[in-house]
């Protein structure tokens, strides 16, 4: 194995500049004449010279690795979040490392400590569910380590990239009442987590400004075979829902599987919006009429907050708001007013 000092000193050599000049210029601290930077640049790829990342990080004191925890790998929301932010990190010459905290508080405190032991510059961080004691549950972070927090809010003063998850519950609410749905039941997450939080609120307040209240609350969690097992509990009522709001894509799959197994057509029978857009949904009969989220943009906006925070911005956390939308296909069925 070749010693990074020996490779530097040959390329330093070969450009006829000093060994210090090559390392200013290769760790962008030094700018050069333009013909300097010929004979460095030439010299660097006729030599093949690779700087050693171990001793980069020890003088810069940065690992260029950056970790992103998040509850779950399987949800294909949080893996378009993911390409965002790996996309926008990888830009700037960081990598991505990932972390699964499997919705555990206690899990994802020994992450975020097992990331900075293994002095990553930075962490983005989609929460697990909170606690009772939100304050004790960030007792141990150091406000100084750069964090920003995407999707979901906790109770700590950092960065943070969320969706206006209100809005997409009243978007939902107010595209059913606009097609003359008045008994519209909810199906949701069971655990404190604020964007389902939010979306629930959204969803009511817009009910309730035309004096309804939501005919039926399934709150569950977070698999199809229980978002299946809540619906049918909601058609089992003496007046059932015409229309169902669900507010994240598995339980959208488990209500539609309750549909099918009480016989009932969408949206003849029964109408529903989901939450999040995805490929499989194009092949559903009727295509299913969703609450979309910018995922994709969320991650590249977290990284960017992010990589803000590492090069030393010193300003108050931001919170940066990001906006749903409404796509309509065919699974809302328009009543006689």
């Amino acid at each position: 194995m070749q010693k990074e000092g020996a490779d530097i000193r040959a390329v330093a050599a070969r450009a006829g500049v000093s060994v210090a000049s090559v390392s200013r210029f290769l760790n962008g601290k030094k700018r050069v004449r333009a013909e300097t930077e010929a004979r460095i640049l030439e010299a660097v790829s006729a030599l093949g010279y690779r700087p050693n990342p171990i001793a980069q990080s020890m003088r810069t004191n940065r690992t260029q690795l950056v970790g992103l925890i998040l509850p779950d790998s399987s949800n294909p929301f949080f893996s378009a979040l993911v390409r965002g932010a790996e996309d926008a990190l990888g830009a700037s010459g960081y990598a991505l490392t990932l972390l699964n905290s499997n919705e555990d508080v206690t899990r994802e405190r020994e992450l975020l400590e097992r990331l900075q032991r293994l002095r990553c510059d930075g962490v983005i961080l989609i929460p697990a569910p909170e606690t009772e004691n939100e304050s004790q549950r960030w007792s141990g972070h150091d406000p100084a380590f750069p964090l920003v927090l995407v999707d979901r809010e906790a109770g700590i003063p950092t960065d943070l990239v969320v969706v206006d998850n209100a809005l997409g519950g009243t978007l939902a609410a107010t595209h059913l009442l606009e097609n003359g749905h008045q008994r519209i039941g909810l199906l949701s997450v069971d655990y404190q987590v604020s964007s389902h939080r939010a979306r629930r609120a959204g969803f009511v307040q817009a009910l309730s400004e035309v004096g309804l209240t939501p005919c039926g609350e399934a709150f569950v969690p977070l698999t199809v075979e229980d978002g299946s097992r809540a619906t049918k509990a909601l058609l089992a009522r003496l007046e059932p829902p015409t229309a169902l709001f669900v507010t994240s894509s598995s339980l959208t799959i488990g209500a539609l599987a309750a549909f099918q197994a009480r016989g009932l057509r969408c949206p003849q029978d029964i109408s529903i919006v989901g939450y999040d857009s995805y490929p499989w949904q194009e092949i559903l009969t009727p295509r299913l009429t969703v609450i979309c989220q910018p995922a994709y943009e969320m991650g590249q906006c977290a990284a960017e907050r992010l990589l803000a925070r590492m090069q030393g911005a010193d300003a108050a956390p931001q919170r940066q708001i990001l906006s749903p939308k409404l796509i309509v296909r065919g699974s809302v069925a328009s009543l006689a007013l």
